[in-house]
């Protein structure tokens, strides 16, 4: 079976979040870590978990190291209440063996150490909106108060994304007034090109 890990999520955590990886090895030896000590998790329809566990033979599998952020579910999934799973795991040895392919780690040939079916609960925690696995979730979670969490994490994604948009314009504008950019302005593909990136960065509003 083929098996991707996703790492969409750690692009946005690579902009904005606490740790700054410094190049793609580094980011996916992150990841294996994380597949390794926490498990990884296929997250699908409960019709799907079903058909999976009753005939294993999907081609290729998308998977999150680790219980993914709700960000992530968002972007990727759906945020339900609740999140029907796979949870697996993989010797390090074969964890080891993925590779970096358009935005994922990829293993062409995988076999599970082991399958548990399980289910994720949206909570909060922290002040942040989260998915944890059914043996942790111990309290309800009021709709007014995801809503209430879920506009301030919308306020830190604004400001964040807001703020590297404008040191991403400033460091396009400097380019483009700099000796460096002429040759590269010269032809007329690159002239285009960075005309769209200049116009969408300046007129894009937030």
């Amino acid at each position: 079976m083929k098996l991707k890990i996703n790492l969409s999520g750690y692009s946005l955590d690579y902009l904005f979040g606490d740790r700054v990886f410094q190049d793609s090895f580094l980011l996916s030896r992150e990841v294996i870590k994380k597949a390794y000590q926490e498990g990884l998790y296929y997250i699908s329809s409960k019709k799907n978990i079903y058909e999976f566990l009753k005939k294993k033979n999907h081609r290729t599998m998308i998977v999150f190291a680790g219980i993914p952020s709700f960000s992530e579910v968002c972007t990727e999934l759906s945020p339900q209440k609740e999140l029907y799973a796979l949870k697996m795991t993989l010797d390090y040895e074969v964890l080891a063996n993925f590779h970096e392919e358009n935005g994922f780690l990829v293993h062409d040939d995988v076999d599970f150490l082991n399958i548990e079916e399980v289910k994720l609960y949206r909570n909060i925690k922290n002040n942040l909106l989260v998915y944890e696995e059914e043996k942790w979730n111990n309290a309800i979670v009021k709709e007014e108060e995801v809503a209430k969490t879920l506009g301030k994490e919308l306020q830190n994604y604004h400001y964040g994304i807001t703020k590297a948009l404008e040191n991403l314009n400033k460091k396009v504008t400097q380019f483009l007034q700099s000796e460096k950019s002429k040759p590269f302005l010269e032809n007329e593909e690159s002239l285009e090109f960075m005309k769209e990136i200049y116009e969408m960065l300046y007129f894009v509003k937030w």
